[in-house]
Order: structure tokens, then C-alpha cells, then sequence
């Protein structure tokens, strides 16, 4: 990393590491954010708004003008509400329906989910995620729940797959290049990738994301008790129809 070096444990050593740790392209981040599911964020902002306080409390000013909570978490949630009640309500659906057909994503599930996300985004060391996630008040707890979330959601989405040893074999043969090792010219043995292969082949085959989560709504409805988020309800039972 430039002029720097990491530790062999990985750790960030330096101010340099940690400013290169939150600089990581903004689409991770947009990602994260929208698949945290607004409990950590939202689910705050809204329990202090709820709460009934004797004089508005100041969190900023400029010069001698002040801005008050209250304004704050009213435009916070005027621009990120309906984005964050979606996705909470979307996790909750994907939550009922795993517990429903009695899915579950075991850690070792989740581990594999944050290493494919680690590689993904380019994410070196558990303390350059922690560097990340500190910057959007994120522990590792809520990132693991983000992990758990994703597993349930790919689970459901292929439980109805069947896979026959055809299914297998021919995947296999199609996507040969997907199962060799980098630097070897000749793919891994059907047999040393099996349940890879099959992974595969199911995710191949998986019900879209809109498509699972109306799927899922239609065996869990949906209430609207605030007017102005009826839309989410459209958006989410009847996903081409909203388009």
C-alpha cells in the first residue's frame, strides 16, 4: 500500500491504511446501507421522534441560528423514509418466510457471506471493515445481521430448485472455467467441486429478488398505517406493476 505496510496480522498501522480503509468505492456503502434494513439507523430516528420532549433540542448552529432535533429527524425521514421503511418491512417479509419453511443461516452461512463480500469490495482485514462500519455507526453485530439477512433471502429464493445428477453434469461441463484453479489450464474434477457446482446451479435457477419478496407478501400481508407510505405496499406486492 504505498509507502505503508500492514502488519502480519492485517491490522491497520498507520494514518495512511486508515485513510485508504475509508476511501472503498461508494456503491459498497450504498449497498450496506440499503440492506441494514433501516433498524439501526431509522429505527432510532424514529423512537426519538416519538418521544415527547418539553423544548426542541439544539444538535447544531450556525452563527446564531440553531437547528433543532426535531427538524433534523423530520428531514431525515422526509428524504429517507420511504427508502428505509421498504427495506425494513423487506427484511421482516424475508425473516417471516425463513422461519416459515424453516430456513436458517448457520455461521459458518454467514461467514462465507462476509468473505464473498470482503473479496467482492476489495476489503483486506477485519479492521479495515471495522474502520468502514465505524464511519456509519455500524458494529460488526448489525453488519453480521446484514450477512444473516442475505443468506435467508438467497436460501428462499432457491428452495424450490430441484437438481437432478443431469442438472449437475451439465452445468459443470457448460462452466468448466468457473471451477480452475488460477495459473492451471485443466478445471477441477466434478467430484472436488460438487457442492459447488450444485450452489451454482441453484443460484442459476433462483426466483429474483422483486419476485421472492411479492412472493412472500402475498403469505405475509402488508399494512400501511401511515398515508404516506401506501405506496411502499404497490411497490413491494406487485413489483412490474410499480415500474
Amino acid at each position: 500500500m504505498g509507502d505503508t505496510e500492514k502488519g502480519k496480522s492485517g491490522n491497520l498501522t498507520t494514518k495512511q491504511d486508515v485513510a485508504d480503509a475509508v476511501k472503498r468505492p461508494a456503491q459498497v456503502w450504498s449497498w450496506l446501507l440499503g440492506a441494514v434494513g433501516g433498524a439501526v439507523i431509522v429505527g432510532a430516528v424514529w423512537a426519538t421522534v416519538a418521544h415527547v420532549q418539553s423544548k426542541p433540542v439544539v444538535i447544531a448552529k450556525v452563527g446564531n441560528n440553531t437547528i433543532d432535533q426535531d427538524a433534523f429527524y423530520s428531514k431525515l425521514e422526509a428524504n429517507s423514509g420511504l427508502q428505509m421503511l421498504e427495506q425494513m418491512i423487506t427484511t421482516q417479509l424475508i425473516k417471516d418466510g425463513a422461519a416459515k419453511y424453516h430456513i436458517t443461516a448457520t455461521q459458518d452461512d454467514i461467514n462465507k457471506a462476509t468473505q464473498q463480500f470482503e473479496s467482492q469490495y476489495g476489503v483486506s482485514s477485519p479492521d479495515q471493515l471495522n474502520v468502514m462500519l465505524a464511519q456509519y455507526h455500524m458494529t460488526m453485530s448489525d453488519f453480521q445481521d446484514i450477512m444473516k439477512t442475505q443468506v435467508l433471502e438467497q436460501k428462499l429464493a432457491v428452495k424450490d430448485v430441484k437438481v437432478t445428477d443431469k442438472d449437475i453434469q451439465d452445468f459443470y461441463n457448460a462452466h468448466k472455467a468457473n471451477y480452475t484453479k488460477p495459473g492451471s489450464k485443466t478445471p477441477q474434477p466434478l467430484s472436488a467441486v460438487r457442492n459447488q457446482v450444485i450452489n451454482d446451479y441453484k443460484q442459476s435457477k433462483a426466483v429474483p429478488s422483486t419476485q421472492l419478496i411479492a412472493n412472500l407478501a402475498k403469505e405475509d400481508p402488508i399494512t400501511i398505517l401511515d398515508p404516506k407510505y401506501t405506496s411502499i405496499k404497490t411497490m413491494l406486492e406487485s413489483p412490474a406493476s410499480a415500474q
